[in-house]
């Protein structure tokens, strides 16, 4: 009862007015992992790819960042297939480049249609020289990594890996100044896929190291971006203000208090209805241009309002 009436009492310190702005379409970067604890596989391995899925219906290009220091410059392809090629998967187009270690290998071609939340595989391979980055913390939760003979499976790895597509919008971006909670710890906003108007997940938005098991929610807006004082930090967006439904940070359990909370939140299900409450309809329309902000309970002394606060981040919808 008392997180609902901190969430309701939050609620009515917001204000309502309205604004819109669309982003042309192009072939830019749609989606970007760039998360590495070093060196995931090298090409000597064989049989390396990384499943991933697209929230939009067209893909130009992919790419890879290369291990530091191991190897040169060599031949690296990247090829788009529907599955894995063991598996009877079909190999939709490919390209080749020449790829230098400690940088991003990246390969363009013709746009291709994909469908949009479904799962396909990039697949990697070239003189075995060179190495590709990743991540053994899974990163980028609609995919993981492949490698060694037969496609092997390593569900919580991800390559260092990023997508292109014929209709991508803005990546998004963080903007504003987050309010340290009562533990001095610093709620950071970020994003993982895509907006899209015609998926219905895939849109994952997280406010992390903020307090563990406290309500709070996400607000947004299509106003733009704002810095306006508010409950001892920074309101990020401007008005008319929207909300999502309730959120749990959860996290390490109580009577433990530290900064293990995350809210996490899949944008794209909320903009169909998919989570209840009562999303705005631009959050569905494709150009629109969305800003966003997390709002926690903070019962700790040192929290101005018992509120915890995280910085902007501002995206645009994609068809």
């Amino acid at each position: 009862m008392k997180a609902r009436t901190a969430v309701l009492s939050f609620v009515s310190a917001l204000l309502i007015a309205g604004f819109a702005s669309s982003a042309s379409a192009q072939c830019n970067l749609h989606q970007n992992v760039p998360n590495t604890t070093g060196a995931m596989a090298g090409f000597y391995q064989l049989d390396l790819a990384q499943s991933f899925q697209h929230q939009i219906g067209s893909i130009c290009g992919a790419g890879i960042l290369l291990t530091p220091n191991w190897g040169s410059t060599d031949t690296v392809r990247i090829a788009l297939w529907t599955g894995l090629p063991h598996a009877g998967g079909t190999m939709l187009t490919q390209a080749s480049t020449m790829g230098t270690q400690g940088t991003w290998c990246d390969v363009t071609w013709p746009s291709v249609s994909i469908t949009p939340g479904t799962t396909y595989f990039l697949v990697f391979d070239g003189n075995t020289t060179l190495a590709i980055e990743g991540d053994v913390n899974d990163p980028y939760p609609f995919g993981e990594v492949y490698a060694n003979s037969g496609y092997g499976p390593f569900p919580t790895f991800d390559y260092a890996f990023r997508t292109n597509s014929g209709q991508s919008c803005q990546t998004p971006v963080t903007y504003c100044t987050a309010k340290a909670n009562s533990l001095g710890c610093m709620p950071a906003i970020s994003s993982t896929g895509a907006a899209s108007a015609s998926a219905s997940s895939g849109f994952l938005l997280k406010g992390s190291n903020v307090r563990n098991q406290k309500a709070g929610l996400l607000i947004y807006t299509n106003g733009g971006r704002a810095a306006v004082p508010f409950q001892g930090g920074m309101r990020c967006v401007n008005t008319p203000i929207k909300r999502s439904v309730a959120l749990n940070s959860g996290g390490t359990p109580l009577p433990v208090s530290d900064c293990t909370g995350v809210y996490s939140f899949d944008m794209n299900a909320f903009a169909i209805g998919g989570l209840g409450g009562h999303p705005a309809a631009y959050l569905a329309t494709a150009g629109t241009v969305v800003d966003t902000q997390f709002w926690g309970s903070d019962p700790g002394f040192a929290a101005p309002n018992n509120s915890t606060l995280s910085d902007g981040l501002e995206y645009t919808v994609c068809p």
